[in-house]
């Protein structure tokens, strides 16, 4: 684990550090995955050690993206849906033209193989 530690603290401000160049040269952080490209699926919280509270997920992206084309759909672990969520509003400027949007959603379930899809 000491390892772990170790590569982890060694790395962290190369991560932290990461840039690129943009379209006219500039250097731009763009964090740990390189350039964004579209939207996607950030973070998120489905599950308590008593009752669910707080559950959420994130969508991050392009600043100024319409998210009001997207839905969030959650699956069941037969591969059924049981809730699509229509996602609106637009992804603000959170530094280097990338944002991300938190939406609550009551009731994730939280079975071995339930999932969810943007």
């Amino acid at each position: 684990m000491k390892k772990l530690y170790f590569l982890i603290l060694t790395l962290l401000p190369t991560i932290i550090n990461s840039q690129s160049n943009d379209a006219k040269g500039a250097s731009v952080n763009v964090g740990v995955t390189g350039n964004v490209d579209g939207v996607y699926i950030n973070e998120f919280h489905y599950d308590n050690n008593s009752g669910d509270v707080g559950e959420f997920v994130e969508v991050a992206g392009p600043a100024g993206t319409d998210l009001s084309v997207y839905t969030i759909t959650l699956y069941r672990d037969d591969g059924t849906n049981y809730n699509v969520i229509s996602l609106s509003g637009s992804i603000d400027n959170e530094g280097s033209g990338v944002g991300a949007v938190t939406f609550p959603i009551a009731g994730i379930q939280n079975g071995p193989a339930d999932g969810l899809a943007l």
